[in-house]
């Protein structure tokens, strides 16, 4: 079983190289750049992500009440 991970942010920079181990560990990788665009891919991707990484300065808090909504 392959694992979906959805990375929110920039990563400062290491968006390559974070895509790239979790791509060599076997989970498929998607990149949304701030929390509009990755409601979006929750909402409309028929494989949700088992996974997300989001860029420490970003406002967590958000993310995770828009979550819910999805619920």
């Amino acid at each position: 079983m392959t694992c979906g991970l959805l990375i929110v942010g920039t990563l400062k920079g290491q968006l390559t190289a974070a895509t790239k181990i979790a791509m060599a560990n076997g989970a498929t990788v998607t990149h949304a750049e701030d929390f509009e665009l990755a409601m979006r891919v929750l909402r409309w991707r028929q494989g949700r992500p088992t996974c997300c990484w989001v860029d420490v300065p970003s406002y967590i808090r958000d993310l995770v009440m828009r979550l819910e909504s999805l619920a």
